[in-house]
């Protein structure tokens, strides 16, 4: 009985070792997959905008010889704290 429990006792100090490995592990495996993720969401959007600029480029002829109208947009510029507290800013902003 005394070998028994302790081969048990050497088994469950194993277990939670091993479990340790695991949890570590799977962890790595999501940074990883996270970093990927990441990196490809940064490339596909790169892509775009790069698709973005050739299509301007082709078209800048075109575009520089159309008129134009330029829209300025005013706005309170007043701290953060005053714009926190001011009441209907938004709707001031917009007016």
């Amino acid at each position: 009985m005394y070998k028994a429990r302790e081969a048990y006792k050497h088994l469950r100090f194993l277990m939670k070792k091993a479990q340790v490995i695991q949890r570590r592990f799977r962890l790595y495996l999501f940074q990883k997959q996270t970093k990927d993720r990441v990196e490809e969401l940064t490339n596909e959007s790169l892509y775009v905008w790069r698709e973005m600029m050739d299509e301007f480029q082709q078209k800048w002829s075109y575009i520089r010889s159309k008129t134009r109208v330029e829209v300025h947009i005013p706005s309170i510029s007043v701290e953060e704290l005053k714009r926190i507290s001011m009441e209907k800013f938004l709707q001031r902003e917009n007016a």
